[in-house]
């Protein structure tokens, strides 16, 4: 059955208002053309710009106005909250109100008498509801008209926009009482500006616009053409090429694809951080500056940090849009983090990136904040995202690529929350204060490109990565903003920082992380060239792949003007998994636990050889690194902390005293080579098991247990040794590396002390008639005063 229906309702009233008891020109609020039918039952949402004539219609159905022409069909009770306090009698209770407002709908002394507590007990006004109504906020007063709208039990119920006055309490009330007469079958006619409520509360809308209907269909068509028509004509701007339909409205940029929006909510946005306050490029004043075919320039003011921001925006070939945005101040400016946003419809089921796919999980009402796909700080030339599946309906793909690489800029994937229930790919800027004052106070915010409709994905992605990589049939190296990314076999297994330089410059830290970078790619070589601001130093890195699974790595400095430079470092950072470290001067085993420090586990410095790290059986191959003692190298070995995670490999170079300060001229500062090995285990198994007859002696790294008859007479340490130096007790199962060689007259333990110029060798031999035989030998690498050595038997209590 039809509840409500308009057909041809021209110029619905006229105002003639008054000031200063003048009489002034007429206003009118036209609506032209409406025509629509609302089913028993239905929640509609009515949505437009201000003055668009939405609430007009509400009081059009409520019989408050009358058309001038066409023709309305109301079938049923009719009650709702139009105006704020319409209808109240001021001078008079909110008790004498409500026998007032009811009457009006018909209902007789006795059936309002019988829903008065439950009116008064909604609106919660506690002893005010024998105060007059003049004196009541407007809260209150929604209060108690929305309490009165509801329990006259209409069957149309209209609701303008009150719910969003009152407090959070009093909303949630009343949206699930709103909630209860949608159940009961009543029919709900909703007019607001929240997008939100209107998701949450109805399934169809209508959109006005200058006092026409301009769609009406399902609210998730309906929200995105009023996220992106609605606004100050000056800041809106649409352009069209083929089936690629852009729109820009006051700070947010929305992609239109075959008339299906894919940016839904706030589109293509910026949001900066300034002081600690966040600002986002849809608070700005904005105004269109240039339109010309395919390309738009829009300038958007933050009047309360006297800052501008200017987006270039460009249709290309291809069906690419080119994005520039900058940053104007009259003044130096200071950005603390910046962000590029692209919300996205939910309907993507994967996002991608040049080195990497992932698939989306679902949203839910669980999901109560943004969850991340992708974050940190890590550099990814583009971000993306495809739909993969309901292949005859396919969402468009979509890839943003960044174009400029001289900034620090990282790439983040994200679930927002329910309530958004969009996808994000995200930019972000951080720490951007070193780049503002340049000329005429300009700074480029971001410079990127979308691309959509991608036919080849994989093919894509391998083209961005082609022009920074080296790669041969197991071994891949990439440049990454002044990052070395190691693959072996398409599996990335260095920790997030990679390879990556540290100077220490006129008391300054300059990480390689930080700078500025230029680079080329000659045949089986890339050659990076960076700088930092403030400091006359080029460092350059000259990196080539070999075929032996190993590459080279050089490292320079350019030095244009006198500088101190006290240490230099090259840092290599792997995953947790290696679990063994090697060097010529000793060998072991990582800590199991990282603790809230770093841990120099040799704990002293190597002066030349190689250096590596291996993982257990050799799941993922070892990475050495053979260095220079020529260039005044050496290399030190580190456990991370527990925020990286890592096991840490430094190549160092230090400076005398006397050579510190560097003239202008070219400088190298390593020259290493790092292998891969897979195949062959430098870190033994120090646990060895000798037995005779009934006797049994097990070895396990520097201690050892015996046994009789399968009984241990051993326990705890077992057979070790201890020597005392400068007051301190050093034994064998504790920082040696031990390793295991058999002879021709028996078994050989050796053990290499980590921190002491000891070698220790133990003789083992199982001989007749029950005997264990064991010598005990030390080498000494260089002149040590020992207080005490000792050979220890720990026995059972038996």
């Amino acid at each position: 059955m039809k509840v409500v229906e308009f057909k041809n309702v021209w110029e619905i009233f006229r105002i003639k208002f008054i000031i200063d008891k003048k009489a002034c020109w007429d206003n009118y609020w036209a609506l032209k053309d409406i025509n629509f039918s609302v089913n028993k039952g239905e929640t509609l949402g009515i949505i437009g710009e201000n003055g668009a004539g939405k609430s007009t219609i509400l009081k059009v159905i409520a019989g408050i106005l009358s058309p001038d022409r066409g023709e309305i069909n109301v079938s049923g009770k009719v009650t709702g909250l139009l105006e704020l306090g319409a209808g109240f009698q001021l001078e008079l209770t909110g008790r004498d109100n409500i026998y007032l407002n009811a009457s009006l709908f018909g209902l007789t002394s006795n059936q309002i008498e019988k829903i008065y507590e439950k009116i008064a007990s909604f609106a919660c006004l506690g002893k005010f509801i024998n105060a007059p109504v003049k004196c009541y906020s407007q809260g209150m007063f929604v209060r108690l008209a929305f309490a009165i709208a509801i329990h006259i039990e209409p069957d149309i119920l209209l609701i303008d926009d009150s719910l969003a006055v009152g407090d959070e309490f009093f909303q949630r009330k009343c949206l699930k009482k709103v909630f209860e007469l949608k159940d009961k079958g009543k029919t709900i006619i909703f007019v607001t500006h929240d997008m939100n409520m209107l998701r949450r509360l109805c399934n169809r809308a209508i959109f006005l616009k200058g006092g026409r209907i301009i769609k009406d269909d399902l609210v998730e068509n309906i929200i995105p053409l009023y996220n992106q028509m609605v606004g100050v004509s000056q800041g809106v701007a649409v352009m069209e090429k083929g089936s690629l339909n852009i729109v820009f409205n006051n700070g947010k940029l929305f992609i239109n694809w075959n008339g299906k929006s894919i940016t839904p909510n706030s589109g293509i946005y910026t949001v900066f951080r300034v002081e600690e306050k966040w600002y986002s490029s849809f608070k700005a004043n904005w105004e269109v500056q240039k339109k010309e075919g395919n390309e738009i320039i829009v300038r958007g003011k933050f009047y309360q940090l006297d800052l501008t921001q200017i987006w270039k925006i460009k249709i290309t070939d291809f069906f690419a849009i080119k994005l520039d945005i900058e940053m104007q101040g009259e003044q130096p400016f200071d950005i603390q983090e910046c962000c590029t946003n692209i919300m996205l419809t939910n309907e993507y089921q994967q996002w991608f990136t040049p080195l990497e796919k992932g698939r989306f999980s679902f949203i839910n009402e669980k999901n109560r904040q943004w969850d991340p796909f992708i974050v940190g700080n890590v550099f990814r030339r583009c971000i993306g995202v495809e739909s993969v599946e309901d292949v005859d309906n396919k969402l468009v793909s979509l890839a943003m690529e960044q174009l400029d690489y001289s900034r620090h800029i990282y790439s983040q994937v994200w679930n927002t929350d329910y309530s958004i229930n969009c996808r994000v790919l995200q930019y972000v800027q951080v720490g951007v204060s070193n780049y503002m004052a340049g000329k005429d106070n300009y700074s480029t915010y971001f410079s990127g490109k979308i691309s959509l409709n991608v036919s080849d994905i994989d093919n894509y992605r391998k083209s961005l990565r082609s022009d920074s990589i080296l790669s041969n049939d197991d071994v891949e190296l990439q440049f990454d903003k002044g990052q070395c990314l190691i693959y072996f076999k398409n599996e990335n297994f260095t920790k997030i920082s990679k390879g990556t330089t540290l100077i220490y410059a006129n008391g300054i830290g300059y990480s390689s992380e930080r700078a500025y970078w230029e680079l080329e790619k000659e045949d089986n070589k890339l050659i990076a060239r960076g700088s930092w601001n403030n400091l006359p130093v080029e460092q350059i890195w000259e990196i080539s792949l070999r075929e032996n699974n190993s590459f080279l790595w050089k490292v320079g400095l350019k030095v244009n003007g006198n500088v101190e430079i006290r240490e230099q470092y090259l840092r290599f950072e792997c995953i947790e998994k290696y679990e063994h470290y090697y060097s010529d001067y000793g060998s072991g085993k990582f800590p199991k636990k990282f603790l809230d420090y770093e841990i120099d586990v040799l704990k002293k410095c190597i002066s030349e050889g190689i250096v590596g790290v291996q993982a257990k059986n050799g799941i993922i191959p070892g990475i050495f690194i053979k260095f220079s003692q020529k260039l005044n190298n050496f290399a030190k070995i580190f456990n991370s902390d527990r925020a990286k995670r890592s096991r840490e490999i430094r190549i160092v170079k230090v400076e005398a005293q006397e050579k510190m300060v560097f003239p202008p001229g070219e400088y190298l500062s390593f020259d290493v080579e790092i292998f891969l090995e897979g195949n062959k285990p430098i870190i033994k198994d120090s646990k060895k098991i000798l037995e005779r007859g009934e006797l049994k002696f097990v070895f396990d790294n520097g201690i050892g247990h015996l046994y009789w008859r399968d009984n241990q007479l051993t326990k705890k340490m077992g057979i070790y040794t201890s020597l005392r130096l400068r007051k301190e007790w050093h034994d064998s199962s504790s920082h040696v590396v031990w390793d295991i060689k058999e002879t021709k007259n028996g078994i050989v333990f050796i053990g290499q002390w980590l921190y002491l110029p000891i070698i220790q060798l133990w003789d083992v031999k199982l001989k007749e008639g029950n005997i264990l035989e064991f010598r005990i030998r030390m080498k000494v690498e260089k002149e040590i005063e020992v207080e005490r050595l000792q050979t220890n038997v720990m026995l059972t209590e038996k």
